[in-house]
């Protein structure tokens, strides 16, 4: 039982593991002040970069991007109605009648077309 354990933690060839371990401490020791000195002379120049890469971030920034362009898309539809009616219920001409009416089928056509992709899109939440 001892011999088993012995083997698991020390090896089978407890010399090479030590000649191992002591060429990685000195491969790690003449590499590290060089690598230092690089970041050191990446950070006084300003040139160094942070690269992160969060899983699933596209998803959300695409979702909240749809969310968003929905909420404009409505706002501008809404605006259209309203400007519209506020044309219509004050004195009226033809040509500021004729410019309400077709306010409002604009308005009607974007709004229909607003509920249409999002009934298509399947996310009618």
């Amino acid at each position: 039982m001892t011999d088993l354990f012995r083997q698991q933690l020390i090896g089978d060839d407890p010399l090479q593991a030590v000649f191992r371990t002591a060429i990685e401490f000195k491969s790690l020791s003449l590499e590290s002040p060089r690598q230092l000195s690089f970041l050191l002379d990446r950070l006084s120049n300003e040139t160094l970069q942070l690269n992160l890469k969060v899983h699933g971030v596209d998803d959300l920034r695409r979702s909240i991007d749809d969310a968003a362009n929905r909420r404009t898309f409505g706002t501008v539809v809404s605006a259209l109605i309203i400007g519209a009616a506020i044309i219509a219920s004050g004195t009226q001409t033809s040509q500021l009648q004729l410019l309400s009416d077709i306010l409002f089928a604009v308005a009607s056509f974007l709004g229909f077309w607003l509920i249409i992709g999002i009934l298509r899109s399947g996310r009618l939440r």
